[in-house]
């Protein structure tokens, strides 16, 4: 069975195609409805799939523009992820199951089904979340605190005599004091993203009782992985790839 695999976040929407032997990340677009009309106009217009499973963040209206596309399309329903208390061996914290973002719920499906035990999952997006699992995959609880750049933007809207970080200065090569004001702002987000991560990281393996894997995704990944002292494991597709895991394994968790 082919599956069409998407995920649609807060700036980009994601996707990916999954068989029962591959699965193959495909690209993205901006979560706006002309890029999703570009991308049914393009890329999608020449993969054949059977089921379509969605995870959205934040854009219902982008749910229902996908909805009439691939009805046009494919002649079929979008099967859209819930977050629930119990599926692929993880068990929800959260005493209301749906109020955990389907993002999170995603991503810590796909990192138990990659490592089998204790983990910490950190997505580096526009809000960063951190996610521990223990060992029996019992979720924890986490952490949400705002993303690298949001870090950036929001010291600069309040500072009217502050100028805008420029791409070079949003990508530091290495942890270094900053000697001007925008290198300030830079830095000290990089290092609050660090040091967050790391001592979450020390906080799980006290709470699960010995090492936890530490899985970072996100469009900040990279970047903030390369400043961690701590051993990691870089999944760009993670929320994709629990998309795939929990159609297969628990379908009946997802609804139209």
């Amino acid at each position: 069975m082919n599956l069409l695999l998407i995920d649609i976040g807060n700036t980009r929407l994601k996707w990916a195609t999954s068989t029962a032997a591959d699965f193959t990340p495909g690209g993205w677009c901006y979560s706006t409805e002309t890029g999703v009309e570009q991308l049914f106009n393009g890329s999608f217009s020449t993969i054949e799939v059977d089921r379509v499973v969605l995870a959205n963040v934040a854009q219902p209206s982008l749910v229902q523009v996908i909805r009439r596309l691939i009805g046009q399309q494919w002649g079929m329903e979008v099967e859209e992820l819930k977050s629930a208390k119990l599926a692929c061996g993880v068990t929800n914290a959260y005493s209301d199951p749906a109020g955990l973002g389907v993002d999170r719920w995603a991503a810590m499906i796909g990192a138990y089904a990659l490592t089998q035990g204790a983990v910490c999952v950190v997505d580096c997006g526009t809000a960063m979340t951190i996610d521990v699992i223990d060992q029996q995959g019992r979720h924890i609880g986490g952490l949400i605190l705002p993303g690298y750049k949001l870090m950036q933007q929001a010291i600069m809207q309040r500072g009217a005599q502050l100028s805008d970080v420029t791409e070079n200065e949003t990508h530091p090569e290495v942890m270094q004091f900053g000697r001007n004001t925008t290198q300030c702002i830079v830095q000290g987000s990089l290092l609050a993203c660090k040091a967050v991560i790391e001592q979450a990281l020390a906080q799980a393996e006290l709470d699960c009782g010995g090492r936890v894997s530490l899985i970072i995704t996100g469009g900040d990944a990279e970047l903030i992985r390369s400043a961690l002292v701590c051993q990691s494991r870089f999944e760009p597709e993670l929320v994709l790839q629990g998309l795939s895991v929990l159609a297969r394994e628990r379908p009946r968790e997802i609804s139209a």
